[in-house]
């Protein structure tokens, strides 16, 4: 899917009373992985999930977060 909008807020949880993770630019390019009412799960693009340290010895995985259903183009599951 296509984020719609500049500095669209991504969020920890569905609504907005859940805390801001990172913001997406417009036509940024995401994955939706999951649904609930009016939000989408979507997996972050590399360029914006923060760094894991690198003296952890951890495999970073990719960081979701929720985005408000009108705020992205797309199918849901869609990478376009």
């Amino acid at each position: 899917a296509r984020v719609a909008g500049d500095d669209v807020n991504v969020r920890s949880g569905q609504g907005t009373r859940h805390g801001i993770v990172t913001q997406l630019n417009a036509d940024a390019r995401v994955r939706v992985v999951g649904e609930a009412g009016n939000w989408y799960l979507i997996v972050l693009p590399p360029s914006t999930a923060p760094a894991a340290p690198a003296d952890t010895g951890i495999e970073p995985r990719p960081l979701t977060g929720w985005v408000y259903r009108a705020l992205l183009d797309g199918e849901s599951g869609a990478q376009l």
